[in-house]
């Protein structure tokens, strides 16, 4: 996965942010829901983002600390993958997520974020990201998937006209094809 090196990079640049989590959550989700408004007004339209950047600061530290216990780590962003699924995440979300995070570390701690930091951090998400979409792919996690679509549709049904519905369906399934492609390209890639 990560050689030692990268793994201290990591642990290093994490430890100058995480004494303050909610500034970076903020960050975070400022620099992923400001550039993605279509996902702001979907997944996150009734979440708590108090509670969201807290749980996204520790499973984040939970992940950089257990970095040691890479089979254990594989367990466990798995099934936080599953999870996500439930929540609408898709897979073609991974790399916004990713943009963000490295967008917020850079900023967080200018100079101080090299580019060797950066690199390692590049990896290391690639790997959460990898097992979180192995995760959502499981038969759980596509379970959980539709139930979030059923869902979905039915609030959708609920507060938009026929002719926004349309739209909306048009939408997700332009988003659905794209996911698709883009998954099936990094798996080529790999």
């Amino acid at each position: 996965m990560a050689t030692a090196t990268e793994v201290q990079l990591v642990r290093e640049s994490w430890a100058r942010v995480s004494g303050n989590p909610d500034a970076v959550g903020k960050l975070f989700y400022q620099n992923f829901l400001d550039k993605n408004l279509m996902i702001k007004v979907t997944l996150f339209k009734h979440v708590n983002m108090d509670v969201q950047r807290g749980l996204l600061m520790k499973m984040i530290d939970f992940v950089v600390r257990d970095l040691d216990n890479v089979e254990d780590l594989k367990v466990f962003l798995r099934a936080v993958g599953e999870r996500h699924a439930g929540y609408g995440a898709l897979p073609l979300h991974y790399p916004i997520v990713g943009e963000a995070l490295i967008a917020s570390l850079r900023q967080t701690q200018g100079p101080n974020f090299t580019a060797q930091h950066e690199a390692a951090w590049v990896k290391i998400y690639g790997f959460m990201a990898n097992e979180m979409i192995i995760g959502q792919l499981t038969d759980d996690g596509k379970a959980l998937a539709a139930k979030y679509q059923k869902r979905y549709f039915a609030q959708v049904e609920r507060e938009h006209t026929a002719q926004e519905r349309r739209n909306i369906i048009v939408a997700v399934g332009v988003v659905a094809a794209f996911c698709v492609g883009s998954y099936l390209l990094l798996k080529k890639k790999n």
